[in-house]
């Protein structure tokens, strides 16, 4: 779901904490019942929710839920990336870093609920695992 910055207010503020902290509790559960399959084949699974920045409604924040997979030796195999939240600076639809004249502020929620997210880590995890 994309936000303008006119739409920026502290219940989209606690909106965006609240996925983020719902997630966290989620991988938190999910990973260690995951790991130990992993460990049997010499692969290793770890997630966590990744953050760039501080304010959320500043441009260059940005969550996102990262899973990655790694041999035994620490070279990645394969890594998943569900964005949470993202904002950034637009001009005439490209990204940009400053603040220039005619650019506009804009956010990136995700859209889907936590049972979205729970089926397709777990088709993404069995498709390793079947490997």
């Amino acid at each position: 779901m994309r936000f303008r910055q006119k739409e920026f207010n502290e219940s989209l503020k606690q909106e965006i904490h609240r996925k983020e902290m719902e997630l966290t509790r989620y991988v938190e559960s999910w990973l260690p019942r995951f790991q130990g399959l992993f460990l049997q084949e010499y692969k290793v699974l770890d997630a966590g929710i990744e953050k760039d920045g501080i304010d959320p409604f500043h441009p260059g924040y940005s969550s996102s839920l990262v899973v990655s997979i790694c041999d035994d030796h620490g070279e990645l195999i394969d890594l998943h990336n569900i964005p949470i939240w993202t904002c950034e600076r637009l001009f005439l639809g490209l990204p940009v870093t400053q603040n220039l004249p005619g650019s506009r502020l804009v956010g990136d929620l995700l859209d889907e609920n936590l049972q979205d997210i729970q089926q397709e880590l777990q088709a993404y995890i069995e498709d390793f695992i079947d490997l």
